[in-house]
């Protein structure tokens, strides 16, 4: 899997994954057993996984990168040392 997630986009995916938590967990109940909860924080998973593998499968479905220059050109020796 080639990285397309840039470190700025993976601290607002893990922002918003606590965010999921939260409201899954606390606001709708989760924690008590409401499925509405339960799936809201389950939803959380997809961001957090994104987050730490730095690949977005969507993101690559449409051609996007967030990385920055210097994360491209990291990754980029980072192929190139594998070789």
């Amino acid at each position: 899997m080639k990285k397309n997630v840039g470190a700025i986009d993976r601290i607002i995916r893990v922002l918003f994954a606590v965010f999921l938590l939260w409201l899954g967990l606390m606001n709708f109940n989760g924690l008590e057993g409401n499925i509405i909860g339960i799936l809201i924080a389950l939803i959380a998973i997809l961001p957090i996984y994104v987050a730490f593998t730095q690949f977005c499968p969507a993101f690559k479905w449409m051609n996007i990168n967030s990385l920055s220059k210097s994360e491209k050109e990291k990754t980029q020796q980072t192929l190139n040392s594998k070789d």
